[in-house]
């Protein structure tokens, strides 16, 4: 049987992603990272020293389960809103069009492709 590879996967590096305060080299040449993210031992991305550096390392290091969070949401989002579709289309005989969960799931639609670069 042939395997087909999943296009929806992610391309990132799996694993736990953690924020670390720790001086090394970044990748701005002859600058120091005061914060890495790492998975595991493997250092995947540095921080500048910037305003919000530290804000910004935690939510680097947090994206991979903010990633996997909002695509389990949108599944259950999804699910719920086709439910109440069809239960007000069976109650009214108009759809949920402009109920403000359609704009939810467009935008949470747009954040996941824009997290596996599917945005271009």
């Amino acid at each position: 049987m042939k395997q087909t590879q999943n296009t929806n996967a992610p391309q990132h590096t799996p694993g736990k992603w953690t924020a670390f305060a720790k001086p090394e080299k970044g990748c701005y040449e002859g600058q120091d990272a005061p914060y890495t993210i790492r998975c595991g031992d493997r250092a995947i991305a540095t921080v500048r020293q910037q305003v919000g550096a530290k804000a910004n390392a935690n939510l680097m290091a947090a994206a991979p389960e903010l990633l996997a969070a909002l695509e389990c949401a949108l599944a259950d989002l999804e699910g719920l809103s086709e439910y109440l579709g069809y239960l007000f289309a069976a109650h009214s005989g108009s759809e949920l069009d402009d109920h403000p969960a359609k704009l939810t799931i467009t935008e949470a639609r747009a954040a996941i492709a824009k997290a596996r670069g599917l945005d271009t």
